[in-house]
């Protein structure tokens, strides 16, 4: 495992003259009023009831959660600008309890602290560093600690995990052999693939498809040219998350997908199943929370026969 740092330290208490140590932020729960600045974090506020409790967004256009959008368009939410650039006066006349942002990487530091040093508290929300797709999951444990609605948060992930490894216990019945999935699409002339400790990999593991760098024991995104994924990918079964919403669209983008045997046998997919009509998608909002689906989703993919019943709800084939 990678050697654990402490990012930061939060003092949750109950009044604000409360006295805590000078070494983190001190932060009075249960908050009433908050800004997001990513969407990963609404499910899990819808899940434990706080959504009500959003006043600032960024990026509205890439929201999909309905009642927020439509406390969005009544006024009753403020847009916060770009999540990277965000809009300080905005903040400041909003004065939210906290703000809640997704990461700590270096190019957002300077902006959370220009952000704190307006007395707004920043809490940052890792979860996309982790390496599992439950453990991503389970942050809503997280942020239930800033709304005392841990007991929410504790049973709806008991639940998640229960039927998560249920599903996996279906495919570790299965004997035949793996289908070979390949990932993603070129951007500029590079290819990135999830790296072997990735949660992509490890959810495809659990999936039972045979994935090229399943054995990989890196951490961030593999960059590949376009002829290492020819090399390594283009006999594939599958292809999820290809960048593109019909198959047209795909060869439109580069003619040279076509080489792909995924692309020649109508075995393409994408997380694309559901977006609304400014282009949001839920797969990136609602699927931190469900990683039973998006499991669903894949197994449906790659052993229809196994669940029968389930109907592809973030993933969709091309046509």
């Amino acid at each position: 495992p990678k050697q654990q740092t402490i990012i930061e330290r939060y003092y949750l208490v109950r009044e604000e003259q409360t006295q805590v140590p000078t070494d983190g932020q001190k932060i009075v729960v249960p908050l009433k009023k908050i800004a997001v600045a990513s969407n990963t974090h609404l499910e899990f506020l819808s899940i434990i009831g706080e959504q009500n409790t959003i006043a600032g967004i960024c990026s509205p256009q890439l929201v999909f959660n309905d009642s927020i959008l439509a406390r969005y368009n009544t006024g009753e939410i403020i847009n916060l600008g770009d999540a990277f650039s965000m809009n300080l006066e905005r903040l400041i006349f909003l004065r939210p309890e906290v703000i809640f942002v997704s990461g700590f990487n270096s190019g957002q530091q300077d902006g959370n602290k220009r952000i704190m040093q307006t007395g707004i508290p920043v809490v940052s929300n890792n979860e996309w560093k982790e390496t599992s797709v439950l453990g991503r999951a389970e942050w809503i444990k997280f942020m239930a600690l800033f709304f005392d609605k841990e007991t929410i948060a504790e049973s709806f992930f008991a639940k998640i995990v229960s039927d998560y490894n249920a599903l996996k216990q279906k495919t570790d019945s299965i004997t035949t052999k793996e289908p070979q999935v390949m990932l993603g699409g070129g951007f500029k002339g590079t290819w990135y693939v999830p790296s072997g400790r990735s949660f992509m990999s490890n959810l495809l593991q659990d999936a039972k498809a045979n994935y090229f760098f399943k054995n990989d024991t890196t951490y961030e995104s593999l960059p590949l040219s376009f002829e290492q994924v020819l090399h390594k990918f283009s006999s594939s079964d599958i292809w999820i998350g290809a960048p593109a919403d019909s198959l047209s669209e795909l060869i439109l983008i580069d003619e040279r997908y076509a080489a792909f045997a995924p692309v020649k046998h109508n075995k393409v997919y994408n997380f694309n199943a559901r977006k609304n009509n400014s282009g949001a998608n839920d797969y990136w909002e609602s699927g931190v929370a469900h990683p039973e689906i998006i499991l669903s989703d894949l197994i449906k993919i790659l052993y229809p026969d196994l669940l029968p019943e389930h109907e592809l709800y973030y993933v969709s084939q091309l046509k």
